[in-house]
């Protein structure tokens, strides 16, 4: 029984709804990862042993997840909303000691940055995730060398010795957890129950209808809007090929045609990759998607020219309510970031809350079911973007929102952790503009290449892949203000030179 013949019943629970899907599909495979087929029997089994281990333990409170993609998060999630816990996804830089999280589900270069280190740390290792019967892809080389330096620690256990023991799953508790996620929007913290993601795959699913559901993704599932979209198949009893973010792109073509994916999930990195490389086009894709990611309509246009194909991209309200609007299928639509899904309504309105006409530039409002930032009285949140929608319902934004792969990036705290381990001269981040998007970009002041070389090197093995500049810029000196705040709007203007690091 996929989506399309019935919706998802919001009494289930997300574990619930997927178990009655695995059992009408069990030897279908649920999930490829670099050439590791999962069906939906296994995935079901690792769920339940991992939950069965978890609550071995008596891990309570929320439990932080810093994984890129992988089926772990998704093991990870299913496994507490079984029992109860809230799974609080964090991005790979965030610090959980913030939240009180005391219980960590991560890959060891996230793990190894922690300060404090948590009181109980489940890692997944590199040959947990590299393909079978293959060396370990160079792609997780850091997860080697970071999981050697905290080994000793304690509190650590292995993913994979808690994920194939043999349960009875009637014995084990049934309940309902939540998603968390925090966002720099209002420096926040929002709770997802089953119900909003239940709203939001019924929505797109209701958009996808008529469709096959052999979805790649790509896009991190650290984004909730991405981490919806890679249900669809899975609520679907289809085949979801997950790939890891920012992953080599001839490797990450080859899974996709090998899987015979219908629909991919792509990013900014991919799409210019793809163009930039020459890059064939999977001949079984039918759509390609950006989630919650800007793209200039100029790289829109120089793709569909390319490939025949274009991306459809959407307006994302991230945390606050998944994904809003999309393009519409059968139409191609460069300008626009689409039309409302059908669970959501976009309006315009002035600045006292007065409803605009159409054509006319204004705040953008949305009011939907599935909303969990506060809402004004008439129950619509008020997005701090401007925009104006036309006769056909589709909505296009006065300036496009600065974010980095669909986030958005606060450029003190990467600076920050730079500062930590980088004291030779003063440093700065900031955004540029890319063929298709933003990117970020770091600035050292020091006319000495050497130095430039060796902080990029430093960034490289200190940051995260999704905050790690791809590009440094040498400056004179770093402009700032009379209490010492670095001047934004001047960074770059004195450039006396750049590195651009592979």
């Amino acid at each position: 029984m996929g989506m399309g013949e019935a919706e998802v019943k919001q009494e289930n629970t997300l574990y619930r709804y997927l178990y009655q899907i695995a059992e009408k599909n069990s030897s279908q495979v649920a999930i490829y990862y670099l050439g590791k087929p999962i069906t939906y029997s296994a995935l079901i089994s690792m769920v339940d042993s991992f939950a069965f281990n978890l609550k071995s333990l008596d891990v309570d409170g929320d439990v932080g997840i810093m994984l890129r993609n992988s089926p772990q998060i998704l093991i990870s999630i299913l496994a507490l909303n079984r029992l109860g816990l809230p799974a609080f996804i964090l991005n790979q830089y965030e610090n959980p000691s913030k939240y009180g999280i005391k219980t960590i589900i991560g890959n060891a270069s996230s793990l190894c940055r922690l300060d404090p280190f948590p009181d109980r740390a489940i890692v997944v290792r590199e040959e947990d995730l590299g393909p079978y019967g293959s060396s370990i892809d160079p792609y997780f080389k850091n997860d080697r060398a970071c999981f050697k330096k905290f080994l000793a620690k304690r509190g650590i256990l292995k993913f994979s010795d808690m994920i194939f023991d043999k349960v009875n799953r009637e014995e084990l508790p049934e309940n309902d957890g939540v998603l968390k996620r925090h966002t720099f929007r209002g420096d926040s913290v929002y709770t997802y129950p089953s119900s909003f993601i239940y709203e939001a795959a019924n929505s797109l699913q209701q958009f996808l209808e008529g469709y096959r559901k052999d979805v790649a993704v790509y896009s991190s599932l650290n984004h909730i809007s991405s981490l919806i979209f890679s249900l669809i198949p899975l609520f679907s009893g289809r085949t979801l090929t997950l790939m890891p973010e920012f992953y080599e792109v001839e490797k990450t073509i080859k899974a996709i045609e090998k899987a015979e994916s219908s629909m991919l999930v792509g990013n900014t990195y991919l799409y210019e990759e793809m163009l930039l490389k020459n890059v064939e086009m999977p001949k079984t894709i039918r759509y390609l998607f950006s989630i919650g990611e800007y793209i200039r309509p100029e790289f829109l246009k120089d793709f569909f020219v390319k490939y025949g194909k274009d991306i459809k991209i959407g307006y994302d309200i991230s945390a606050a309510t998944g994904l809003v609007c999309m393009q519409e299928l059968m139409k191609n639509d460069f300008d626009s970031v689409g039309v409302a899904l059908p669970d959501c309504t976009v309006s315009i309105s002035d600045r006292s809350g007065k409803p605009l006409p159409v054509g006319e530039n204004g705040l953008v409002k949305i009011k939907s079911n599935r909303i969990v930032d506060k809402t004004d009285e008439g129950g619509s949140l008020s997005t701090g973007d401007l925009g104006h929608i036309d006769e056909s319902g589709h909505l296009y934004l006065a300036k496009a929102s600065e974010t980095v792969f669909g986030s958005v990036v606060s450029p003190e705290i990467i600076e920050g952790i730079i500062g930590k381990v980088w004291n030779k001269t003063d440093l700065a981040v900031g955004l540029y503009k890319t063929r298709s998007s933003y990117r970020l970009e770091a600035f050292i002041a020091s006319s000495d290449r050497s130095d430039a070389v060796k902080f990029a090197r430093t960034c490289k093995e200190i940051l995260p892949l999704e905050i790690r500049p791809f590009r440094y810029v040498m400056v004179k000196k770093i402009p700032r203000s009379q209490s010492g705040k670095i001047i934004r709007e001047l960074l770059g203007k004195e450039s006396i030179g750049s590195i651009n690091p592979k």
